[in-house]
């Protein structure tokens, strides 16, 4: 309760006075104070006729059709907001207030600010620094959590947006219901999702847990739409920790019986799960996600380690590509995957201790693909083909169903490797023999070539092109860069301070 969240108020209703009292409570109990004795310094029937305007909100006059300025929002609410601020007792202390609101309004998504934050900014009475610190909290807590999410929710609706420095775009309610609508069809008609009867399947469903012989209720994920970085194309995003409200235990009629209610992300990390192994599989056999790079720092080390190979055998100058996979997480077949983690499980369950179940590891991987459901905008859908972006398990899911054709890939083209299972014999001494140099690194569904001949980038890049498309997979063109057609583009800073790129 200490920090004030804009994406998840926990406020139930309009009735912002007594929100304001409850919160008045929790911190005068919390810092040791009377509450009477900070009644005692504040005008209470003007703040409950303040909060009780704010409750009957005036209409705002909204100019925008479709993306809303955060600006213009940050107007909209500091002229409803400039009531409150006799009770900051100072104009300094509500201008550092509305610093913050700004602040509120902008920041990244699932964000926080905490209020010891906004309370440490303020110019205090030090003879008065007991009380107004639980009432300085009550009164903020109560304006960011309450009244401007109540305003935000009432007029707009906003998404993650991921710009160079991550935020939310805003948008009127009636544009945003149209792009949301446009965009779960889209992903019906391209065979993603499919739409799940309400009445058949529940918002939550019943599962019996083969380990601990418990049951429990398992809930939806919320799906929501994030903004890319270009600012026009969306992608699907799921909650996979959403719960149910209020239902922390269900009382079945049938079983008499209580029964757990746990989000989905809660499921997959029950005991001897799939996040279980996935965890095990990444400390014990590192190689089996090989040469999937999991971390950027892996991806680095990796990348210095190339070029301090290639450099030890005479190399200076590269050629470099960038490709990105088109809707990755979407596109991923859900009987190929099925059959590679199947492989997978069987594999290393004969080295692992204790022994995963293997057939309950399959079960639990075939209900999370087919089984399992998304609520948007009220509706249930189920995947059709695709992993959800947001479990716990989706990144694992797909590494290791990209590294089987990554694998392939070094069959098919004479390739460096970080990994040295995978590395060839040639690279494994200073060979100044070599003609050419060639290798790639991924990181999650980015892809970056590097070769020391334009010929053989060439080549890599349709034999890449080639093993996506036997995967069902294809590059993003539009985001696809590389300095083949003009050696003096710079499209990776990383690669820009590591590399010398190849002059024409």
């Amino acid at each position: 309760m200490t920090t004030c969240y804009r994406d998840r108020s926990s406020f139930k209703d309009s009735n912002f006075m007594l929100h304001f009292f409850d919160a008045l409570k929790r911190f005068t109990n919390m810092f040791s104070v009377h509450i009477q004795l900070i009644l005692a310094e504040i005008n209470v029937e003007e703040l409950r006729n303040m909060m009780k305007c704010s409750k009957r909100y005036k209409k705002m006059a909204i100019r925008y059709n479709e993306q809303v300025n955060h600006r213009y929002i940050f107007t909209l609410l500091k002229n409803h907001l400039y009531c409150y601020k006799s009770f900051f007792y100072g104009d300094d202390n509500f201008n550092v207030f509305l610093k913050y609101l700004k602040h509120f309004i902008s920041m990244q998504y699932g964000c926080g600010i905490q209020l010891s934050t906004i309370y440490r900014s303020l110019s205090v009475p030090k003879e008065k620094a007991t009380i107004w610190r639980p009432y300085i909290y009550a009164l903020v807590y109560t304006l960011l959590s309450g009244i401007v999410v109540f305003y935000l929710k009432r007029y707009f609706c906003w998404c993650e947006f991921n710009a160079t420095v991550p935020t939310v775009a805003y948008f009127v309610r009636d544009k945003w219901k149209t792009i949301s609508k446009s965009f779960v069809n889209e992903l019906v008609k391209d065979g993603v999702i499919q739409v799940v009867n309400n009445s058949v399947t529940p918002l939550s469903s019943i599962h019996l847990h083969e380990y601990t012989g418990k049951r429990y209720s398992i809930t939806h994920s919320v799906g929501r739409l994030s903004m890319k970085s270009s600012g026009n194309i969306f992608r699907l995003v799921t909650n996979a920790s959403y719960q149910l409200p209020n239902n922390e235990a269900i009382n079945l009629k049938k079983c008499q019986s209580t029964v757990n209610c746990l989000s989905l992300n809660q499921r997959l990390k029950l005991q001897n799960g799939l996040f279980d192994v996935f965890k095990r599989l990444q400390n014990e056999f590192p190689n089996i996600y090989a040469p999937s790079l999991l971390s950027t720092k892996s991806a680095f080390t990796a990348l210095l380690s190339f070029r301090s190979f290639a450099y030890s055998v005479g190399f200076r100058r590269f050629w470099i590509a960038k490709v990105d996979i088109q809707d990755c997480f979407n596109q991923i077949v859900h009987s190929r995957l099925l059959e590679i983690c199947s492989n997978v499980f069987d594999e290393v369950s004969f080295y692992m201790y204790p022994e995963p179940d293997v057939q309950f590891l399959k079960r639990e991987l075939e209900w999370f693909l087919k089984e399992s459901t998304m609520s948007i905008d009220g509706n249930l859908y189920s995947f059709v083909k695709g992993i959800p972006q947001g479990s716990c398990i989706s990144s694992d899911l797909a590494n290791i169903y990209l590294s089987r054709l990554d694998r392939e890939l070094y069959t098919k083209q004479l390739l460096w490797s970080p990994y040295k299972s995978l590395r060839n014999p040639v690279f494994e001494t200073n060979n100044y023999a070599l003609k050419k140099c060639a290798t790639f690194f991924r990181y999650l569904d980015d892809y970056l070539c590097i070769s020391t001949s334009k010929n053989d980038l060439q080549n890599l890049l349709s034999t890449l092109q080639s093993g996506l498309k036997s995967y069902e997979l294809y590059s993003n063109q539009k985001k696809s860069q590389d300095n083949l057609h003009n050696s003096s583009k710079m499209f990776c800073i990383y690669v820009e301070l590591t590399f010398s790129l190849r002059s024409s």
